[in-house]
Parts: C-alpha cells; structure tokens; sequence
C-alpha cells in the first residue's frame, strides 16, 4: 500500500495548495492505473492511499476503507484525470457517525462527502449494475 501525503503549506496562498493536492492526487491516480486496477482512498486528513493489489471489487476491502456500510457515489468530471467515470463509495452513515468533511475529496472529484473516498480505479459498472473490472483500452498511437 502506498500513502500519497497532501501536506498543507502554512503561510502560502489556498491557490498553491490546491495546485500540490492535485499533483499529489494525480500521482496517486497515475499510480492507481499503473497497477491496472487498485483501490484509492482519499482521506479527510489530506492524505492518499493507494492499494495495488486490489484486483477485484471486494466489499470487504471497500467497507473497511470507509469505515462503514457503502453507499456508491458517481463521479462525472474528476479535476485530477481527463478518464472517469470512477467507480466510487462512501460511508452511508458517515453523517451519522460523525465522520469530518473531506475537503480533499471535494477539491479532487467534486463531491460534497464526509469520511474517506474509496475509489476503485480500473473498474466500470456493468449492464448488471455489477462492478467488474474495466476492459482494456486499445493503445492510443501518437
């Protein structure tokens, strides 16, 4: 498992933050899809982790990062990649329990939560409404 850290940097303008949390977010992505499948989890702390062993969607694993029953979350036009949709989850009782904010995940995917994002990357939904892994691209020629 690798943690990506978003370290906050006192005294400088939010512009400049917000510029390194995309560039921590992007490496962490970048990661995420060198894998070909893994599971990223944005943390309201400011920090990424990224699981490249994560090869199938495992309710288990997807519970444990969001600390609770998921709930799934689409994201449409994520600030940190051109691809998407993602294939994503939240606590469902994050409210509830009290979970922060996650100012980070809302920056980087644009959705108001609260707890950790767990975002599956090389997965899609299927017509099934089954989460499955992602097929290949074909390689794009320059």
């Amino acid at each position: 498992m690798q943690t990506f850290q978003c370290a906050q940097l006192l005294g400088q303008p939010p512009f400049q933050i917000e510029v390194l949390h995309l560039e921590t977010a992007r490496t962490a992505l970048r990661a995420a899809q060198d894998a070909g499948s893994a599971l990223m989890v944005i943390h309201p702390e400011g920090h990424i982790t990224v699981d490249p062993e994560y090869k199938a969607s495992s309710l288990d694993a997807l519970q444990t990062a969001v600390d609770g029953y998921i709930e799934p979350v689409t994201i449409t036009q994520p600030q940190v990649s051109r691809s998407g949709p993602y294939v994503a989850y939240v606590n469902e009782e994050g409210l509830i329990h009290g979970q922060a904010f996650n100012p980070l995940a809302e920056q980087l995917f644009g959705v108001q939560i609260v707890g950790p994002l767990a975002v599956e990357v090389g997965f899609c939904i299927d017509a099934a409404g089954n989460t499955v892994p992602a097929p290949l691209q074909p390689a794009q020629r320059t």
